[in-house]
């Protein structure tokens, strides 16, 4: 609900602050929707205050890269507090069956790996001592949901949007930053439900249920929990709460399996799964119909008529099968990330700085480099050169300028790419640098980045031993080459 309340804010007051809204191609797309939530992080920042940003951060990092590798197309949306937030596209009524199975299995293999301990082996820059007390005070667990929206994209002044539930808007800032948000009913609805599951289980909406439910095999998958009235929702009728449940996913268990011994005492909504199957305790439950929670497909069915949702699913349904569709992501700004190489060359020692990455970094880790800036988009590239390799290696430099343009340069020896798989291709401008001081190699300290440095002269390029970053030797010829051209 954070997310909803920030956008209407900014809805009201987008002329005051100069929000421009700015939208693509006019249609339903549906898409699917699902968040990883942690458990007991409150209890767990309490116990370990001293870690517990780090193990958060790792745990999103996890389930990330899972997700990444299990679901094509899908985008992060967001990440609201200890809660993680992804979306794809549907246009295959293969894949919204294959997909939610995937969600549910990441949920799982993240709940182990938290369990055996596996997530805390990971953080390799804490002392094994450190790590073995945070298994011991692991509380932490996920929850997870999964809901489906018929979305609509649409400009200010378009008049189509009159019949969607839901709509997609960008707006951009004043200073070209992005603001994304899907709006609308089944976004809100989205977001209610997501506080009616607990650790280990995942909560699906009506419209999800209902349509993973008209295959058969499915059934025995949807278990209906409870029936809760929602704020904003259904107009104050009962929503049903629905869990999914793949016993294939929790090693042959079945729902009731997968409970703690004493999850009644605990856990008012397995309490409730259990009263409303009870025929003494049903007779005092606002349903008395046993058959809505015993006979999924009966319950289902029953709602969708009442509820006068048949429409809905096959508006749903129709735009799955639209699938002549551009693959098109909606939240990825797709903004490049420019990276800036300096390599630094000392005319007191003839040689060129080189830097050993740490051996825990999660991209070349101990391979040799030259160090890395990132381009800030206001600030001059060289001031960024100038500053990130003054924090990272004490050391001050000027990079060698363009003279004979107007526009003051670092001067380019080469472009390159990095592929870095979940995070895409990262591009990058290789320049020369001077260094203005006697930098003393020895008093570097390891950082995070970098654990060593030293120099290397042209001569020792070819002998240099170590993993090198990919043409760290090429680079080093070239540098090397444009030095004697400028006049060293």
């Amino acid at each position: 609900m954070v997310g909803i309340f920030v956008m209407v804010k900014l809805e009201k007051y987008k002329g005051k602050i100069g929000l421009t809204k700015k939208v693509r191609e006019e249609r339903d797309e549906v898409i699917l929707f699902f968040s990883f939530d942690v458990v007991n992080s409150s209890m767990y920042k309490e116990i370990n205050y001293y870690g517990w940003s780090k193990v958060l951060n790792q745990l999103f990092k996890e389930v990330q890269k899972r997700v990444i590798n299990g679901i094509d197309n899908v985008e992060l949306w967001r990440v609201l507090g200890d809660e993680i937030i992804f979306l794809v596209r549907i246009n295959d009524e293969e894949l919204l069956f294959e997909e939610v199975k995937i969600i549910y299995q990441i949920l799982l293999d993240s709940i182990r790996e938290l369990k055996n301990g596996k997530l805390f082996e990971k953080l390799n820059y804490f002392e094994k001592r450190e790590r073995e007390l945070m298994k011991l005070q692991n509380v932490l667990s996920l929850q997870a949901t999964a809901w489906i929206a018929l979305v609509r994209e649409s400009a200010d002044d378009s008049e189509d949007t009159d019949d969607s539930e839901n709509i997609f808007v960008k707006y951009i800032t004043p200073k070209n930053y992005q603001i994304f948000e899907f709006l609308g009913n089944d976004i809100d609805a989205g977001f209610r439900i997501s506080k009616q599951t607990r650790a280990s289980k995942m909560v699906l909406s009506f419209e999800l249920a209902y349509i993973l439910s008209r295959r058969t095999d499915e059934l025995e998958k949807i278990n209906i929990i409870t029936y809760k009235e929602l704020k904003g929702i259904w107009k104050n009728h009962l929503y049903p709460i629905i869990w999914y449940h793949d016993s294939d996913c929790a090693n042959g268990k079945k729902f009731e399996e997968t409970f703690l011994y004493d999850e009644c005492s605990k856990n008012d909504l397995v309490k409730e799964y259990y009263e409303n199957r009870d025929n003494e305790t049903l007779l005092r439950k606002v349903i008395c119909d046993e058959k809505m929670f015993n006979q999924v497909d009966f319950a289902l069915q029953r709602i969708l008529d009442d509820m006068n949702l048949t429409n809905k699913i096959k508006k749903i349904q129709n735009a799955i099968k639209k699938d002549d569709i551009v693959n098109k992501e909606y939240v990825k700004p797709n903004l490049l990330e420019m990276h800036c190489v300096a390599v630094c060359y000392s005319p007191n020692y003839k040689a060129i700085l080189v830097a050993k990455r740490k051996s825990n970094r999660e991209y070349e880790p101990g391979k040799w480099e030259f160090g890395c800036a990132k381009a800030k988009k206001d600030e001059l590239l060289c001031e960024s050169i100038k500053e990130e390799y003054k924090k990272d290696f004490g050391i001050h430099i000027s990079p060698y300028i363009d003279k004979e343009r107007r526009d003051s340069q670092p001067i380019p020896l080469a472009l390159y790419q990095i592929n870095k798989k979940d995070k895409g291709l990262h591009k990058g401008v290789i320049t020369l640098a001077k260094v203005d001081c006697d930098y003393d190699i020895e008093s570097f300290m390891p950082t995070a980045k970098h654990e060593k440095v030293t120099w290397i002269k042209e001569e020792e390029i070819d002998t240099f031993e170590g993993e090198k970053v990919e043409d760290f030797d090429n680079t080093l010829h070239l540098a090397f080459k444009k030095i004697k051209e400028l006049g060293g």
